[in-house]
């Protein structure tokens, strides 16, 4: 299969899967366009901010893309990249300097500081409930999608030896892991709005409290009927 035969065949696989997922497509497609649109202004001095919120950004979008279109390992390792990128996100609210996280050199290059350890650490230490659901979603990546293994080697592999593009389709797979996606967006809006009562460096748009509910109430609806499901029911 060449790329342009791949590309046109991502496209139709894309458009056939927001169909048949509907509630769950479009109820993650929601969630990540608020993500565009809950900060109605903040701090211009926020730079390192604005570009770990931009990377939040993206990554969703690109986990919600590669699900879709059954990429399932690409959709879960951009879900690792979101997860560190908000982590860094809430703490840029507290360690607003863009030196805390890069220097920059004489020639005109940057280079990253090491600032992963101590975010993890003021997180768990002032907001350990966070903490735990992305260090236990990350935790679940990287067991299962960071690094190759043979089950990630049998998805896309036929039994005739014939190599394929794209996943095995599972529609428990596709749902659930649009709801991660869903939920992750929610969960980390609504972290940076417990930090910023703490450090009010940005102003969330009118209505954000009711807007996160209402989501919130979806999502929950969502996991329930994920629940009905058989293969999770035997394990209920």
């Amino acid at each position: 299969m060449d790329i342009l035969t791949m590309a046109n065949t991502e496209n139709e696989i894309t458009l056939k899967n927001a169909q048949k997922y509907r509630n769950f497509y479009e109820h993650t497609n929601e969630a990540i366009a608020y993500t565009l649109k809950f900060i109605d202004d903040f701090d211009p001095s926020l730079e390192a901010f604005h570009l770990f919120l931009r990377e939040f950004q993206n990554g969703l979008s690109l986990a919600f893309l590669s699900t879709l279109r059954l990429h399932d390992t690409q959709s879960q390792l951009m879900l690792r990249i979101v997860l560190e990128s908000i982590v860094l996100c809430a703490y840029s609210m507290k360690e607003k300097s863009f030196d805390t996280y890069s220097t920059r050199n004489d020639d005109g290059t940057i280079s990253e500081e090491i600032v992963k350890t101590p975010a993890h650490t003021w997180l768990k230490e002032n907001y350990n409930e966070f903490n735990d659901k992305i260090h236990f979603m990350k935790k679940a990546i990287n067991h299962h999608k960071a690094h190759t293994n043979l089950i990630m080697a049998i998805s896309n592999y036929d039994l005739d030896h014939t190599n394929v593009f794209f996943d095995d389709e599972d529609d428990l797979t596709v749902k659930e892991r649009l709801l991660w996606i869903a939920n992750v967006a929610l969960g980390s809006m609504h972290l940076l709005y417990v930090v910023a009562k703490k450090y009010p460096v940005i102003k969330f748009t009118d209505g954000f409290e009711n807007e996160l509910n209402r989501l919130g109430s979806i999502n929950a609806q969502l996991a329930i009927e994920l629940k009905q499901h058989e293969r999770i029911k035997q394990h209920l």
